[in-house]
């Protein structure tokens, strides 16, 4: 008797469903929950899956191939829409997407109102013509619709509903080598400015004024905390008259569903008590729904302190770059990469270098200047002839006398010449042996660093 063969006659849709509940009875967010299941249902809609025997990893791994390359459309109604919509779940419902899905449509640009009668048809519009400008599915969006199907495979089987995991060896794709969305940190003096000018805002939004905005950005700036986890801090999670001041982010609100103790600065401690006491409540400290817009207040804030939103090399400074900046200061500041890591609250510490790390050209710069002098190791060193290293190097690849080691041999008739010819960088001795390199005498008598031999079979290299 085959203990498969009732959930192998079960509709796929059930199983689903099932799955589903599951995700829920986890704790996991409802936003969570229902972008897994949405593409899971696209993925199953699309390749045409109905039964358990329908799952083909192979069918999934050509489908997702041709999505990246913008053959279909992995998001989207197979009929065009028509009729309105009020809520961003009806939009949602519609375009078999998450309703945060919508929210970021809406940011984009998207013919989208919240709690209005929204037009599907010019929704349809916009995302056709939004989809025929890009190259199809990122690479990081198709391994997240890996991650759901896979996960989905892994219930199956612990679940007693499938004999084996089918999609075990579907592999993930490099998201490195196409990133659509790069974003960077500010320098030290413009993100200095951006908290400046936001504090002495008059603007409100959504409820928060230029100094709630300000203190936002700088938490958000010093603890790496995404907009939801900040929106969930209420005034009993900060610890800010301990020896070891930190912020508490309860696990309901964690993306790793972790109770956190966050350290900070006791620098910044001091201002947030100062302020908070101002304010003297108990409640949500960054109150409202602004969590939803985030990415528009600061695009708003960036705007009046004159710094643009994306920079001439296309990289963004959206809300999220704030993590970025949190864990690109503390690389700037010489932070051991582990603790870094840790404070980011990372599973892997190549997240943590490779995609929250941008060092600023002036400390890629600053950085070299910390090598051993030049001047030290070329300039200055002397032989037996007294002739600096630099000149000698060049006098060994040429047949000619070189000036500067000539004018070392003469030193030795004087003690003042001897003098002159320990500053090698003066028009006499540098610039004598770059005329040197450029005469043509000096092409013809250079010997060939990089020999080959005169049969070139014989030069080969053979297993």
């Amino acid at each position: 008797e085959d203990p498969f063969e009732q959930h192998r006659n079960s509709p796929l849709e059930q199983h689903v469903r099932d799955y589903q509940r599951y995700l829920e009875s986890k704790g996991n967010t409802a936003d969570h929950n229902t972008l897994t299941i949405s593409r899971l249902q696209t993925v199953f809609n699309e390749c045409r899956f109905e039964r358990l025997d329908d799952l083909s990893p192979n069918r999934v791994g050509e489908w997702l191939a041709e999505a990246q390359k913008g053959r279909n459309n992995p998001t989207g109604p197979t009929k065009r829409p028509s009729g309105t919509a009020r809520s961003y779940a009806e939009i949602g419902a519609v375009f078999d997407v998450a309703e945060r899905t919508v929210t970021y449509w809406r940011k984009q640009g998207a013919p989208i109102k919240p709690r209005t009668a929204n037009d599907l048809a010019a929704i349809d519009r916009w995302l056709k013509e939004r989809d025929s400008k890009t190259r199809g599915m990122s690479p990081a969006t198709r391994n997240h619709y890996i991650r759901a199907i896979k996960s989905f495979a892994t219930w199956l089987v612990r679940d007693r509903r499938c004999p084996e995991n089918r999609f075990a060896y579907l592999s993930y794709v490099r998201t490195d080598v196409d990133i659509r969305r790069e974003r960077r940190a500010l320098p030290t003096n413009v993100f200095q400015d951006l908290i400046w000018r936001t504090s002495a805002s008059e603007e409100v939004f959504r409820g928060l004024c230029g100094q709630d905005r300000a203190f936002l950005y700088l938490v958000a700036s010093q603890t790496g905390f995404r907009a939801s986890e900040l929106a969930s801090l209420t005034t009993k999670s900060f610890r800010l008259d301990e020896d070891h001041p930190h912020i508490i982010l309860e696990a309901a609100f964690s993306k790793r569903r972790e109770r956190e103790n966050q350290p900070i600065r006791k620098d910044l401690a001091t201002l947030l008590s100062e302020w908070l006491n101002k304010r003297g409540r108990q409640e949500a400290v960054w109150p409202g729904t602004w969590a939803e817009d985030a990415a528009e207040m600061l695009r708003g804030d960036l705007k009046a302190a004159m710094i643009p939103y994306r920079d001439e090399e296309g990289r963004y400074f959206d809300f999220h770059s704030l993590r970025h900046q949190f864990i690109s200061d503390l690389a700037q500041a010489g932070v051991h990469p582990k603790t870094a890591q840790v404070l980011a609250r990372h599973s892997t510490i190549k997240l943590t270098m490779d995609r929250y790390t941008h060092i600023q050209a002036n400390a890629k710069s600053e950085a070299l200047e910390t090598m051993p002098s030049l001047r030290d190791i070329f300039l200055n060193g002397e032989s037996s002839s007294d002739a600096p290293v630099v000149a000698r190097m060049v006098a060994r690849n040429s047949d000619i006398e070189c000036q500067s080691t000539a004018t070392a041999d003469r030193a030795k008739a004087g003690d003042d010449e001897a003098d002159t010819i320990k500053k090698p960088l003066q028009k006499q001795g540098f610039d004598s042996v770059c005329h040197l390199l450029s005469s043509s005498d000096a092409k013809r008598g250079r010997r060939d660093l990089n020999p080959q031999p005169p049969d070139r079979q014989s030069g080969t290299l053979t297993n």
